[in-house]
């Protein structure tokens, strides 16, 4: 006789009847679910067919579908200049899935090349799921381009497909969308040598400056204002009937200039200070010499702009920075000599230009100087400050190369530091005797012992060696010894042998305590 269980208590003894559990699953198969051959999305056409072949293109979306997070990405190469000495293997597109989205990014088709720079697209399935991921990048974006809804298989994607041209780059859209998001150098890390190998190859067919630091930037300094950093100068754009026009037109040139300079004069703009300054100084600037000078300077800014062998955005604006850098040596100098020779400013440019006259001066001192102190004894300092630096720095001049002005650049310490004191000593004394010599190392040592008294009082020292002085002769030579009698003379003889002895503070303090005897001869 042959019993049969109840079914629930036949679940009860499956685990502990095989005969059971294997009739069990005879009855009952499982049913295995396919997986989706296409789970990240069969988006085959991101990348137009005149730069990759559908039946290409749909064979690596497909292969990328069945990829681990890592490796989710390819490049599409050709070799170029073949049997040359410059053959090489470029990325002329890319594709990537990451968080989620989609990338693609590819170079214009031969033929092509002056319709757009580079086109990129991106997709990511439209699901509220999704949105919530997608970086702020993407989504500002969608705001200003179209967005397709394109139907891959069962799922609808949000795609974008932009091909960016000159013209584009020049109005701003200066984004570099073939990796627009950040990617993490974990996961992402593969990822980033396709990017980068593309993004190499784009760099080829562009126009570039070496030194700038935007990827595009000589595409966008596309008119002169925005090079000679002008295009902010809204008080003279004003005056035009189209502002935006003008700056389109605007040419480097003397005229426009002295235009700025007339626009802006009796203005205090920081930013445009030189414009501010000009017109004080037009008796200097505005005259022949100088207006044939700005202009070959201007002259030189365009030459280099056109020059196809010149990737240094530097050399382009440099002529025209050493206008401003003249200007604002000339006013600096003006402000204390208003009535120098032209001719003195026409001999030294160079100096001008190459030293750093920037040192607010105080009222008194900007007086004490234009009555005592000529014009010609400056310059004569200027010039000699200028030779002795490069003659000290003979074996590093390229370290004091200006990148503004591509001159020789060197600070004016010792001048400015005579002044600082000299501001000292006329706040506390008023006046000040003229120095013997006008060398700027005499007159600085001569000026630090005059403010050294301001703060150091003048006090008496013991005179135990020598109450009196002695005299000795030797042969025709005679020679007096004895002690300094107070701080401020003690200071005097160090200073005339430039000696750190001239720091009196110090050995007087000493001397008084006898800790140090100092005789002087």
């Amino acid at each position: 006789m042959q019993f049969q269980l109840p079914s629930n208590l036949q679940t009860e003894l499956l685990a502990y009847d095989p005969k059971l559990k294997q009739l069990q699953r005879e009855q009952n198969p499982t049913s295995t679910k396919a997986k989706p051959k296409f789970p990240l999305g069969a988006v085959f056409d991101l990348i137009p067919a005149d730069v990759v072949t559908p039946t290409k293109f749909e064979e690596v979306v497909t292969d990328l579908n069945t990829r681990g997070v890592e490796h989710r990405h390819t490049r599409f190469t050709k070799v170029v200049d073949v049997a040359t000495a410059t053959a090489r293997t470029i990325t002329y597109a890319i594709i990537y899935h990451y968080e989620k989205i989609w990338h693609a990014a590819w170079l214009p088709p031969k033929g092509q090349e002056d319709d757009y720079v580079y086109g990129y697209a991106y997709a990511y399935k439209n699901l509220e799921s999704v949105r919530k991921t997608v970086p702020h990048t993407l989504i500002d974006n969608n705001s200003k381009v179209t967005v397709e809804y394109v139907k891959y298989g069962r799922s609808e994607f949000c795609v974008v497909r932009q091909k960016v041209t000159k013209q584009d780059i020049a109005n701003g859209r200066t984004a570099r969308w073939w990796n627009p998001a950040y990617i993490s150098y974990g996961k992402g890390g593969q990822i980033k040598a396709s990017i980068s190998a593309f993004e190499s190859t784009l760099s080829e067919t562009i126009p570039k400056w070496d030194d700038a630091r935007g990827f595009f930037d000589r595409i966008t300094t596309n008119n002169w204002a925005a090079i000679l950093s002008i295009k902010d100068r809204s008080r003279y754009w004003n005056t035009f009937e189209d502002p935006e026009q003008a700056k389109r037109d605007a040419v480097p040139s003397a005229d426009l200039f002295y235009a700025l300079a007339d626009a802006y004069k009796s203005n205090n703009n920081y930013h445009a200070q030189a414009y501010c300054i000009a017109d004080r100084i037009m008796h200097v600037i505005g005259k022949p010499f100088f207006r044939k000078w700005i202009q070959s300077q201007c002259d030189k800014a365009i030459a280099m702009f056109n020059n196809p062998n010149n990737n240094l955005f530097c050399k382009v604006t440099q002529p025209w920075n050493r206008i401003e850098k003249l200007v604002e040596s000339i006013d600096y100098i003006n402000t204390i000599w208003p009535d120098c020779p032209v001719d003195f400013y026409q001999t030294h440019i160079e100096y001008l230009i190459g030293i750093r006259l920037d040192r607010h001066v105080f009222d008194k001192t900007r007086l004490w100087l234009h009555n005592h102190m000529q014009p010609a004894t400056f310059f004569h300092i200027l010039k000699k400050h200028y030779e002795d630096q490069i003659n000290t720095h003979s074996s590093s001049l390229s370290y004091y190369t200006s990148t503004d002005t591509g001159k020789l650049t060197f600070y004016f310490t010792p001048w400015n530091d005579t002044l600082s004191m000299l501001d000292d000593v006329l706040i506390n004394h008023g006046s000040l005797e003229v120095p013997k010599r006008w060398r700027l190392t005499e007159f600085h040592d001569y000026v630090q012992a005059e403010a050294w008294k301001i703060n150091h009082p003048n006090v008496g020292l013991p005179q135990d060696l020598f109450p009196t002085p002695v005299k000795v002769e030797v042969g025709d030579e005679r020679w007096s010894f004895f002690q300094p009698h107070d701080t401020h003379q003690l200071s005097a003889w160090g200073q005339a042998v430039r000696n750190c002895v001239g720091n009196a503070s110090e050995y007087a303090n000493g001397v008084r305590k006898k800790k140090h005897f100092i005789v002087l001869c």
